[in-house]
């Protein structure tokens, strides 16, 4: 986090347990806190830690224990995708960036489509869009028997 995002965190964090945000305690906890934490995951951390250890004054290291662990959840609940197509199969440099900047996306928080576009973005690449259907099959069944000649009735003979 950067020093700004964490005067906003302990200024939030101070309506809780009345701490004082002075200048120097925001450099203090933006030099101990994980530079890849996001203000919504300190939030959280800090929610969790007020909730279960009350009485507990918060400090950066239970932040980082908190969002170490909220980060490990994520990463061990989500499944690696294929690096895209667009990418050398002999490559393995650019596949293990692919999937690290995947999974690291991932722990920040993001979603999987948005993790792919990041990782892609990490290597300038991107991945195809897949390939979907544009009507539903029974409507395009529908709409060939509609341009079939009919058979008036009667004569089929």
């Amino acid at each position: 986090m950067i020093p700004t995002e964490v005067g906003t965190f302990l200024l939030k964090v101070s309506t809780v347990d009345n701490r004082k945000v002075t200048p120097e305690a925001i450099d203090s906890w933006a030099d101990i806190l994980d530079e890849r934490i996001t203000l919504a995951d300190a939030w959280q951390a800090a929610r969790d830690h007020f909730a279960e250890r009350a009485g507990d004054y918060l400090m950066p290291g239970h932040v980082n224990d908190r969002v170490r662990i909220m980060r490990r959840a994520r990463l061990d609940a989500m499944r690696t995708p294929e690096p895209p197509d667009t990418l050398d199969p002999d490559d393995v440099r650019a596949h293990l960036t692919w999937q690290r900047a995947y999974r690291a996306a991932i722990g920040d928080g993001h979603d999987e489509q948005r993790a792919d576009e990041i990782a892609c973005a990490t290597l300038g690449v991107t991945r195809p869009p897949a390939l979907t259907a544009v009507r539903p099959v029974v409507a395009l069944v529908q709409q060939t028997a509609d341009a079939l000649p009919r058979i008036p009735r009667g004569d089929a003979s």
